[in-house]
């Protein structure tokens, strides 16, 4: 019964959001990938948001649900009847008497949990610019397609849909992606560090704030036969050189001036739960990267985590990654080696990550400085008496394992854990 439901209510969803599309004709941009897709969805509308009306989804608004409340602009209506007829109320309202604040863009991140989630929504929504930001090869949510290559289909699909007359925004670092493009015959842009790339980047620095600079991410860009310097002062991840990359390039595609977009990169902060640095107890730095995790993107963390110019003491606490299926001891090995070069001391959360110990001990790392413990509340109750001033504490796992638990009561004012993690909502509360 509750599943009957659930599908009534995404046709009435549906059916609203393409009314809304064909009354207001927004230009929207969609952005999907395996890596990345929130992240680059805000720092998209950072760099956009100044230069006329935008919408961008919240949160991770990228699913059948979240894309036509985006459309509509209402918020989920979770559990209650009522709160979904208030949502289409207020869909149907947007129909029939024109609004003349709607915003003339949207920014629309794209997910796949399982075959066709994508296509479908693609299919009706028809993007004016697709951003296809990373598809790497061991991506999340892969036990639910039969192959990769079938998974890598249902996010080109987005892609395939878009208007004849779209832009294709690529990450030219991607083989699989700019293999994909031979078969999209559009308009493209790329990005990325390689040669050829239309923006493409170099000297990529982490920078430790000082009275001669503000500190956080910096690199140069190469344009349009010029060089360009950036800086994002608010994030302390190379990874996300790719995320300001997509950005300046769906600037460049959609007319922006390019001294502009680098100019407004520098306000990008990173979303709750993604490389977010907040203050702990005793005086050390966590690292909040627990929206989700996949083994690209925790490697990606776990390199930032050595990376970064500041320290004292550096600790990986790394939950399970879920939905890995077959690869799922192999990738948890795999960063357990990684975070052996990356931190003194691991904590693993998780029947799963039972394997990045392991990992980490056959790279050499010290079986007494790898803790292992069940969930996200043990993990931070195991290290709270081992802190000292200095220690940067470097925080993912997957969303199940809910590992912001962990981050709150690791902050040094938990009190402000509504407004700096993820999953604070009361429907996340009250879950066990």
């Amino acid at each position: 019964m509750k599943n009957q439901i659930k599908k009534i209510i995404i046709i009435i969803l549906v059916f609203i959001a393409k009314g809304i599309l064909w009354r207001y004709k927004p230009k929207i941009i969609a952005v999907t990938g395996n890596v990345g897709k929130t992240s680059t969805k805000d720092a998209i509308y950072t760099v956009l948001k100044n230069e006329g009306s935008i919408r961008r989804a919240e949160k991770s608004f990228n699913s059948e649900f979240g894309i036509p409340l985006t459309i509509i602009g209402a918020e989920s209506g979770w559990g209650s009847i009522w709160g979904w007829i208030k949502v289409i109320f207020i869909g149907l309202e947007k129909i029939i008497i024109h609004d003349n604040t709607y915003p003339k863009t949207l920014v629309l991140e794209v997910g796949a949990d399982k075959p066709k989630d994508i296509s479908s929504v693609a299919k009706w929504l028809k993007p004016d610019v697709v951003v296809l930001t990373r598809l790497p090869d061991v991506p999340v949510h892969i036990e639910f397609f039969p192959t990769l290559e079938s998974l890598i289909e249902e996010k080109i699909s987005l892609a395939k849909f878009m208007k004849k007359e779209g832009t294709l925004v690529l990450n030219a670092d991607d083989e699989k992606i700019m293999k994909a493009k031979e078969k999209l015959p559009f308009r493209s842009f790329s990005f990325g560090e390689k040669e050829g790339s239309d923006i493409r980047a170099s000297n990529i620095q982490i920078l430790e704030p000082s009275y001669f600079s503000d500190g956080g991410l910096a690199f140069k860009i190469d344009f349009d036969g010029k060089s360009f310097p950036v800086n994002m002062p608010k994030v302390y991840s190379k990874g996300y050189v790719t995320v300001a990359l997509s950005a300046l390039c769906v600037a460049y595609a959609v007319g922006m001036n390019m001294v502009t977009a680098i100019n407004e990169l520098k306000n990008y902060e990173t979303p709750p739960g993604r490389v977010r640095l907040i203050p702990g107890e005793r005086g050390t730095i966590l690292i909040d990267d627990t929206y989700n995790s996949s083994p690209t993107a925790c490697e990606i963390g776990l390199e930032m985590l050595a990376d970064l110019p500041f320290g004292k003491r550096k600790i990986a606490i790394i939950g399970d990654m879920l939905e890995l299926g077959k690869h799922t001891s192999d990738a948890h090995r795999e960063i357990g080696k990684i975070a052996k070069n990356s931190a003194q001391l691991l904590v693993t959360v998780g029947s799963r990550a039972k394997d990045c110990a392991l990992g980490a001990m056959d790279a050499g790392m010290n079986e007494k400085k790898i803790i292992e413990v069940d969930d996200a509340v043990t993990a931070a109750e195991s290290i709270k008496d081992l802190l000292k001033v200095g220690d940067v504490i470097y925080i993912k796992g997957s969303q199940g394992m809910r590992m912001e638990r962990t981050v709150k009561l690791l902050m040094a004012e938990p009190e402000k854990a509504h407004e700096l993690l993820v999953r604070q909502e009361p429907e996340w509360l009250n879950k066990k």
